[in-house]
C-alpha cells in the first residue's frame, strides 16, 4: 500500500473519521462491514456446565451479601470481550445463578427483558416473585421477568437452587436503553400465587381490560412442554426431531419482544434438521447427551447436561442425539430483532 495512503488513513482516524475504502471494503486495517454473508463478532463457543458450576460455588464462598446481591457466573464470548462487558452474543447475555437455603436475591427492576430457566431445584420452596406474583422454581420451568417488572428470588427450602439467566441486556446496553432501580433494600409483597396468573393468561382465556401488574403469562411449566413434544413424537414416528416455541398465548407471538425461546427434542440415536438462520443463538442441553454439529466446518461440540453453546448468524448446524434417551435442548435467540428489522432469513433441511 502507498505510504501516503497509510499515513492519510492514520490521519483520518486521529480526527475520528473513516472511509469506505477501509471500513467497507476492508483494504485498510479493519474488518469490512460489507461481507457476502453475515460475519458476526461473537464466536461459536461452548461453556461446560461442570466447570461453570464449580466456579459458581467457588465464588459463593468469597462474596458476601453486602458485596453482591446476586451470585452468578456469566458466559462471556471470547469474540466480544473487547466490545461489551460479559456479552454472550452481540445482543444477549447468559449465565448461571446460585441461591442457597435461606438466601434472598433482593428486589430490583431494569429495562432489559429477562427469563429464568431452572436447572437444579428441589420442590417448590424456591420461588421468584414478579410484580407480586409468586412463581415456583422447579427444574425445567421457564419464568419471565419482562422489562421494568419488579423481581426477586427467595430460597425457603433446604437445598441449593441454580438457574440459567437469559437477558437482552447487551442489546439494551448497545442502543443506550438501560434503566435500573431497586426498592432501597426492601422486598416486594406477595400479592398472588402463580395459579392466579395462569388461570387468566394460560388457559386459553384472555382478559384484555385487566388493569393490574398481573397482565401477562409469566410461567411455563416443563411438564407441559415435555408432554407436547412426547405427543408429537408419538404421532409422527417418521420424524427424528421436533421443536416447540414458547409463545404469549394472548398474541401468539414471542413472549419477549426481542427473544425467541424454544425447546428441541431429538430421538435417541437420531439427528435433527440442518438449520441456518439470521439469528444469534444460545443453546442449552437440558436433558440427555449429544452433539451440535457444524457440517461446513467439519467439527462439533459434545453436549452433556446443561452445557451451553453459542451459534452465530447464518452458521449451519444440527443437533445429534448420541444417548439412549431423548435429547432436550433449550434454545433462545434474537430472531425477533432480525424479523422486525426486515433482516430475517432461514434455511432448514
Amino acid at each position: 500500500m502507498d505510504q501516503r495512503l497509510v499515513d492519510f488513513l492514520e490521519k483520518l482516524g486521529k480526527e475520528n473519521f473513516n472511509t469506505y475504502y477501509q471500513a467497507d471494503i476492508g483494504k485498510g486495517k479493519v474488518k469490512p462491514l460489507f461481507t457476502p454473508t453475515p460475519a458476526p463478532l461473537a464466536q461459536t463457543h461452548k461453556w461446560e456446565y461442570k466447570k461453570a458450576r464449580a466456579m459458581l460455588y467457588e465464588l459463593s464462598e468469597m462474596l458476601t451479601p453486602d458485596q453482591a446481591d446476586r451470585v452468578n457466573v456469566q458466559f462471556e464470548n471470547p469474540g466480544l470481550r473487547d466490545y461489551f462487558p460479559a456479552a454472550t452474543t452481540q445482543t444477549m447475555r447468559g449465565g448461571i445463578q446460585l441461591l442457597k437455603p435461606g438466601q434472598i436475591a433482593p428486589t430490583h427492576k431494569h429495562s432489559a427483558n429477562a427469563f429464568r430457566f431452572v436447572l437444579e431445584s428441589e420442590g417448590s420452596d424456591t420461588y421468584t416473585i414478579v410484580d407480586g406474583t409468586k412463581i415456583p422454581m422447579k427444574k425445567g420451568d421457564l419464568i419471565l421477568t419482562p422489562n421494568w417488572t419488579w423481581h426477586d428470588h427467595r430460597n425457603n427450602g433446604n437445598k441449593d437452587t441454580i438457574w440459567f439467566d437469559g437477558l437482552d441486556l447487551i442489546f439494551s446496553y448497545w442502543i443506550g436503553a438501560i434503566f435500573y432501580s431497586t426498592m432501597g433494600g426492601k422486598n416486594q409483597e406477595i400479592e398472588r400465587d402463580v395459579d392466579a396468573n395462569e388461570s387468566v393468561h394460560g388457559r386459553n382465556l384472555n382478559a384484555p381490560n385487566l388493569k393490574s401488574s398481573n397482565s401477562r403469562l409469566l410461567y411455563y411449566r416443563f411438564a407441559d412442554v415435555q408432554k407436547a413434544l412426547e405427543t408429537m413424537a408419538a404421532e409422527q414416528k417418521e420424524k427424528d426431531g421436533f421443536h416447540v416455541d414458547y409463545i404469549d398465548p394472548k398474541t401468539g407471538s414471542d413472549p419477549i419482544p426481542t427473544m425467541n425461546l424454544g425447546m428441541r427434542y431429538i430421538r435417541p440415536g437420531k439427528s435433527g434438521p440442518k438449520i441456518r438462520k439470521t439469528e444469534n443463538l444460545i443453546a442449552l442441553c437440558f436433558d440427555g447427551s449429544g452433539e451440535i454439529v457444524f457440517p461446513e466446518e467439519g467439527n462439533s461440540f459434545t453436549l452433556e447436561s446443561h452445557d451451553v453453546v453459542t451459534v452465530g448468524a447464518w452458521k449451519e448446524y444440527y443437533f445429534k442425539n448420541t444417548g439412549s434417551k431423548p435429547l432436550y435442548v433449550f434454545t433462545f435467540s434474537d430472531a425477533p430483532i432480525f424479523r422486525n428489522a426486515g433482516q430475517y432469513k432461514e434455511q432448514i433441511s
